[in-house]
């Protein structure tokens, strides 16, 4: 889901099993690049939520623009969002940023080439 600063929703929570935004994603992205580089293949599936964040900033471009100039908005989980409510600070828990694929499950740190490659700003999720 996506909230401002305020904690104000803005936008409808997206599931996993809102498969919509994501094949739009997946059947935009270039094929030979997710043939070559497999660790995309894993992780841009209809409803991983990579793919849900990129339809986000794609089809939302207002989203996008507050979400790079940082602390204007944030995406994140249902637990991020109430977390930001109780403490006014972006939370999430190492699990979610790994199931991402935005973060490396065992080092706890931020993929690069997959925000690079995505387009993706490093600003999606708070930091």
């Amino acid at each position: 889901m996506t909230w401002d600063r305020s904690g104000n929703p803005l936008t409808n929570i997206i599931t996993w099993l809102d498969r919509r935004g994501g094949l739009e994603i997946i059947n935009k992205f270039p094929y030979s690049i997710m043939r070559r580089l497999p660790l995309l293949g894993s992780i841009l599936i209809p409803t991983s939520p990579v793919a849900q964040i990129l339809w986000l900033l794609r089809n939302r471009q207002d989203l996008a623009q507050r979400v790079r100039r940082g602390g204007e908005a944030f995406i994140g989980t249902l637990s991020s969002y109430l977390a930001y409510l109780v403490s006014n600070r972006y939370i999430n828990d190492a699990s979610n940023e790994a199931l991402t694929g935005l973060w490396h499950p065992g080092s706890l740190r931020r993929i690069d080439l997959v925000y690079e490659l995505l387009g993706i700003p490093r600003e999606v999720g708070g930091a």
